[in-house]
This record gives C-alpha cells, sequence and structure tokens, in this order.
C-alpha cells in the first residue's frame, strides 16, 4: 500500500513538472515573437502549477514589461520581479528586470540602487556592466545637457547627437479612440507635441494620429500611433526630419530621436517653447 502511494506521489509530481515545463516553454515562445498577451497567460499557468519555481515570473514580469509602459503593466512587472527575487535572489534577469521598471517611471535612483543590489546579491559582471551603462543614461549623469521647461511638465536632455524630450500629461491614458465622428475629415484625433529651438530653428516632436476618413472608429495604443520630428520653416510649414521612438512611463512620454547633421542642431543653446496636448 505505501508503495503504491508512493508511486502515485510521484507520478503525479512528474506529471505536475511536465506540465510547469510545458507551460513555460509556451510562455517563452510567445515571448520571443512578441505576443505578450499570451505569453503572460503561459506564464500565469505555470506559476499557478507551481508558485515556487521563479523563473515564470521572471518570465512574465518581463511580457508585462514589453505590453507598453503603462502604470498598471510596470506595477505587475514590479510585483513579479519582486517575487523571484525573494525566492531566488540569485537570478540577474529578475534585478534586470526591476531596474527596467525604475527607468521607465523615471526613479534612476531606485534603478541604480537596484542593480547595486543585484551586484552585492549576485556578483554578476552583467549587473555591474548595466550599472556603468546607468550612469551614463541617468539625468545626472554623463556629459549630458538638459534644459526644463517654464512650467516644469516637461524638459529636453542632449547627449553628444542625441536628444531625449519628456512630457508629464497627467491623465494620460494607454489607449484612445480614433477616427471618431466629431473628428473633422483630414482632422487630428489626438496629439501631444512638444515644441523646441536651438535658436535658430523651430522644431517639433510627439505622437499623434489623423483621422482616416475611409476607415472606420478604433481604439488603437499610444505606440500604434506615429511619433516624428517636425521642422519648421519661417512661414510655419512643417516637414518631417527623423522619426521618434516612443517610451511611456506611467505618466510621462519620453521620446528619444537624432536630427539630422544638415541641420548642425545647437544643444547649447535649447529651449522648450511651447506645447501641444488634444486627446479627445
Amino acid at each position: 500500500m505505501i508503495f503504491m502511494i508512493v508511486s502515485c506521489l510521484a507520478a503525479c509530481g512528474q506529471s505536475a513538472q511536465g506540465s510547469w515545463q510545458e507551460q513555460y516553454d509556451l510562455g517563452v515562445r510567445y515571448l520571443s515573437e512578441g505576443d505578450y498577451e499570451e505569453a503572460i497567460l503561459a506564464f500565469t499557468a505555470a506559476i499557478e502549477i507551481d508558485p515556487r519555481r521563479p523563473e515564470a515570473l521572471v518570465g512574465r514580469g518581463d511580457a508585462y514589461g514589453r505590453s507598453g509602459a503603462t502604470a498598471e503593466h510596470l506595477t505587475a512587472a514590479q510585483e513579479d520581479y519582486e517575487a523571484a527575487i525573494a525566492l531566488d535572489e540569485m537570478l540577474s534577469g529578475a534585478w534586470l528586470g526591476l531596474a527596467d521598471v525604475y527607468i521607465k517611471q523615471g526613479d534612476w535612483d531606485a534603478a541604480r540602487a537596484t542593480l547595486e543590489a543585484g551586484c552585492a546579491a549576485t556578483g554578476d559582471a552583467g549587473l555591474g556592466e548595466r550599472l556603468e551603462q546607468l550612469d551614463k543614461e541617468a539625468p545626472d549623469g554623463g556629459n549630458g545637457n538638459e534644459v526644463l521647461s517654464e512650467d516644469g511638465n516637461s524638459s529636453i536632455r542632449a547627449e553628444g547627437n542625441q536628444l531625449t524630450l519628456s512630457l508629464h500629461v497627467p491623465d494620460l491614458q494607454s489607449s484612445y479612440a480614433v477616427n471618431r465622428e466629431d473628428t473633422p475629415v483630414n482632422g487630428c484625433d489626438c496629439q501631444w507635441m512638444v515644441r523646441f529651438t536651438d535658436g535658430t530653428r523651430q522644431y517639433e516632436v510627439g505622437t499623434s494620429y489623423w483621422k482616416d476618413e475611409n476607415a472606420p472608429e478604433k481604439t488603437i495604443t499610444l505606440h500604434e500611433m506615429q511619433s516624428n520630428v517636425w521642422l519648421f520653416d519661417s512661414d510655419r510649414s512643417s516637414i518631417v526630419i527623423a522619426p521618434a521612438e516612443l517610451e511611456v512611463a506611467g505618466t510621462t512620454l519620453r521620446w528619444t530621436f537624432t536630427i539630422p547633421e544638415e541641420y548642425a542642431f545647437d544643444a547649447a543653446n535649447m529651449q522648450i517653447t511651447g506645447t501641444v496636448i488634444e486627446a479627445g
């Protein structure tokens, strides 16, 4: 009888282990394919099978973090990384993921402290390298030049020929309705723009969606909209001169971009001149 019970328990354990591995591998596959919603579901299933295995928590945290930097996703990712570290502090991926969450939230001090703690706990050289990189990226590190707007809601930073412009939007949402009936034909459904100058030319960077009169109304995320850099001529006409990479950190929009060399942007004289926010 005892042998039968032990055999049954062993078989159940092997079955659970196999099921956990299947769900975890499925989550890894979806994550690599960019299907973050399915990855979250698979990792969640693995966690439910064995909540003591931290790898699935790290995987789900990665999926949340890559799903779009909304406050909800970042909070979920942070909770998963912290839970994984509590189970196994030797997981470098959990420390890196947690630091990345803080960076997206604009909390550079917390990101630095997390990487330092991770280095101390794991001795991983990769965490040390990320810490050195962070010191160059952070607003108070490297040789960058940063300028704040008069209202304090936006800032622009130059690091070499790369610019990063941030805009705080208190009521920012993760998605918006576009192609609405109340929007004029060829009108703008929504836009978040920051205007800036180097003392010689006027520029604008931002994210927007212009109504498509042949398309039905729908809801899209900020990352599905267009993010670009514009140059204004003396007659106030504008042209797109470069793409911009958008990052959403809570209620902050952050664009990273490079102005083409032909415009000889003078970062020493850059100033923010205004903002335009139209969100339906």
